[in-house]
């Protein structure tokens, strides 16, 4: 074949199905063992070192990655109604494990469900409880789309573009009022994000969740929105009214991050999932304590924050009341 690449490889593969391949891709379906025969694989430089790195990154044996790899090729190539269904319990346990649930908090959160530690344990006895009204269920928990949950080629998370921050404002309304004002620890935290030289600014809404006695903090990524123009003074409002929830103990934490990679747009295209992406802009910023360092962007991009009263009109200031009203314990 002339110009060798990965879409004209996963194109001829396609093409060439017999009954040899689909034989193959049964055994691995079933965890059946195949011959077996050792295997010695000159890989480039540049592919063996990013083996290598990536191998003892997920803790696993170069082999093992390789395995898991190819395995995947195999599935999406030859048996793509299989990849389908396969992709339900992978996605599920890839949602879990972003939120580090271990299979006996799984097994509580889903109770109701009856998913116990032995269907856990089983892909396909726990693809049999993967019911639509349970995806539905874990999309509304977890924001993510049921379409992705069910193994369609979608991204996880559709992300909003608020035509304004007032449209901001009432999820955010909403986002409140769904917690119990007793539940002190479960105040949302707040993390506006934002790409070098662009003027959308990503909202991150993070805050604890119980189900079933299992305590979680779930990540939204809420919406974007525009800063520029009148755009930008209504940002500036928005903020304001945030500084004033803050200081009514509303919100337990408002933090600004700059993405200098490309990690949003990977959330967008749907690579990673949204407590990834918060985690990943995060961890550079980290001091010699561990703690997260404060005021990513200027002291006066922060300032309507800090001296709301300084910055918020009337409008804005009886949305902050109204929140902080429907919160008195």
């Amino acid at each position: 074949m002339k110009h060798l690449n990965l879409t004209s490889l996963l194109a001829r593969i396609a093409l060439e199905q017999d009954d040899e391949l689909l034989q193959l891709a049964a055994a691995m379906s079933d965890g059946k063992k195949t011959s077996g025969n050792p295997m010695a694989i000159r890989f480039k430089p540049a592919v063996g070192d990013f083996i290598v790195l990536m191998s003892g990154r997920l803790g696993i044996s170069a082999a093992a990655l390789v395995n898991i790899l190819i395995e995947g090729v195999m599935r999406e190539t030859l048996t793509p109604q299989q990849a389908a269904i396969t992709r339900i319990p992978e996605r599920f346990w890839l949602l879990m494990d972003e939120y580090n649930l271990s299979s006996p908090e799984v097994a509580h959160l889903l109770a109701d469900w009856n998913m116990s530690l032995g269907v856990l344990e089983n892909r396909e006895r726990t693809l049999g409880y993967m019911t639509a009204p349970l995806l539905e269920k874990l999309s509304e928990w977890f924001y993510v789309s049921t379409g992705w949950l069910s193994g369609k080629i979608v991204p996880p998370v559709r992300i909003t573009v608020f035509p304004d921050w007032l449209d901001a404002a009432r999820l955010l309304t909403c986002r409140i009022q769904e917690i119990n004002p007793e539940d002190v620890i479960a105040r949302p935290e707040l993390f506006f994000i934002r790409k070098k030289e662009q003027d959308d600014i990503f909202l991150f809404i993070r805050r604890y969740r119980t189900i079933n006695d299992t305590r979680f903090r779930v990540v939204e990524c809420a919406g974007r929105c525009s800063v520029s123009g009148e755009s930008g003074k209504q940002f500036t409002s928005f903020l304001s009214m945030c500084g004033l929830l803050f200081k009514a103990e509303v919100l337990f934490l408002v933090d600004t991050f700059i993405d200098s990679g490309n990690i949003l747009d990977s959330m967008i295209s749907g690579e990673i999932l949204p407590p990834a992406a918060l985690r990943e802009i995060q961890k550079p910023f980290h001091d010699t304590h561990g703690k997260y360092t404060q005021r990513i962007w200027s002291t006066d991009e922060s300032e309507p924050f800090l001296n709301p009263d300084n910055f918020i009109n009337d409008e804005w200031r009886k949305i902050a009341e109204d929140i902080i009203s429907t919160r008195s314990i």
